[in-house]
């Protein structure tokens, strides 16, 4: 854990490799803080980018109202739950919390892209391939200069299109 990462990248970075399992209450207490002053240096950032969104993006400014609400929520809840059990549980609704606002302002805010390989927020990220939903979400790979170059990817943009099919009667 980074007490000074407050950078939303950097916080992203160290929330990637997970919170580790918590064993002692003294564990979970100092996650905890750490969390919460995280949650607290993201959500004006937050608040301004909502605040920024034109009318015309009104479900994104649903879904960020929503993220808003569930943090501040999670945030008034005790900071020392009695049992260790319920300390982990908080401690992962804080991570939650921090990664989605920190998602919202590394994204939505500043318009990087995560690199679907490296997973980092690399520069001149393209997109590579939209999988369709099927019975799922669906989604979209990007990648990083770096990756593009080491994995041999091109963006979608560049490459080539295939002929369009000839008419049945040729």
């Amino acid at each position: 854990m980074n007490d000074t990462a407050t950078e939303p990248v950097e916080i992203l970075r160290i929330l990637g490799t997970g919170v580790p399992a918590l064993s002692t209450a003294d564990e979970a207490a100092e996650w905890d803080k750490q969390l919460r002053e995280w949650a607290r240096s993201l959500l004006p950032k937050t608040r301004d980018i909502l605040g920024s969104l034109p009318e015309e993006a009104e479900s994104q400014r649903q879904v960020i109202t929503r993220i808003l609400g569930w943090t501040l929520r999670i945030l008034d809840r005790a900071c020392s739950p009695p049992r260790l059990v319920d300390a982990t549980w908080h401690v992962d609704h804080l991570a939650t919390a921090c990664r989605l606002l920190a998602n919202i302002v590394v994204s939505v805010g500043g318009g990087r892209i995560l690199c679907t390989w490296c997973q980092d927020y690399g520069d001149d990220p393209r997109l590579i391939q939209v999988i369709e939903a099927g019975s799922g979400p669906g989604g979209s790979l990007f990648a990083c200069v770096s990756c593009r170059a080491r994995n041999g990817l091109r963006p979608l943009t560049d490459k080539q299109r295939l002929p369009s099919p000839a008419p049945a009667g040729e």
